[in-house]
């Protein structure tokens, strides 16, 4: 009896270590992935479930000025992707039933990020998980441009639509947030911007096709 309670005795120390090393782990590469990313995108908003890593206080005026521009990074991305659909069929000789398919592979994505989503938001905060899938969100941008097969393409989207659901989350607290700073209804100017990022893709595009600038 005094073995087999020795023995449960360790297992039972090795058990709680390893989780504390894991524990401990995760939340080394996460604190520095911050440093990494911190000076590529400078956050403004502060807020008491964000927690933040300085005491400076912005002002209304720069923290919604901060959310549009973050609106205005993500629809310009999704418009990006979406004007040049036509020429990644044609460089993929994609059929329209292929593509259709393929296309799938975006809101997949998107539902896929939904259960863990809004818990990693409401763990870490708004402002961490923007900060980190904006630039993810790019960077799948780029990627999708790289497909070189139909499944290469769909990879690509599958991913692109997980970090879109993630911005969307993280980008939509934040401007809920910036609204009850105002006390008055400004959602909508939000979306605004969102929709001219939209136009502004699509012009985007419209010029690299004039230019014959493959994706």
């Amino acid at each position: 009896m005094c073995l087999q309670y020795t023995l449960t005795e360790r297992c039972f120390a090795i058990y709680i270590l390893k989780a504390t090393i894991m524990k401990l782990s995760v939340a080394s590469v996460f604190k520095n992935s911050q440093k990494f990313l911190a000076p590529i995108t400078a956050p403004f908003i502060k807020t008491k479930t964000d927690t933040a890593e300085s005491d400076t206080v912005y002002s209304n005026r720069q923290i919604r000025i901060a959310v549009s521009a973050f609106f205005f990074c993500q629809g310009l991305c999704f418009a990006s992707w979406a004007s040049r659909i036509p020429d990644i069929k044609t460089s993929l000789q994609l059929s329209d039933a292929l593509l259709g398919s393929i296309l799938l592979a975006l809101p997949a994505g998107q539902l896929a990020a939904m259960p863990f989503s809004g818990r990693l938001v409401t763990q870490y905060g708004s402002k961490k998980v923007l900060r980190i899938c904006l630039v993810l969100y790019a960077i799948c941008l780029t990627n999708i441009g790289l497909a070189t097969e139909a499944w290469h393409l769909a990879a690509g989207l599958f991913l692109f639509g997980i970090c879109g659901n993630m911005c969307n989350i993280s980008v939509n607290t934040q401007a809920i947030r910036a609204e009850k700073l105002y006390e008055r209804p400004i959602m909508t100017s939000f979306h605004g911007v969102w929709s001219i990022a939209g136009f502004t893709g699509a012009a985007i595009g419209l010029l690299m096709m004039a230019l014959n600038i493959s994706p």
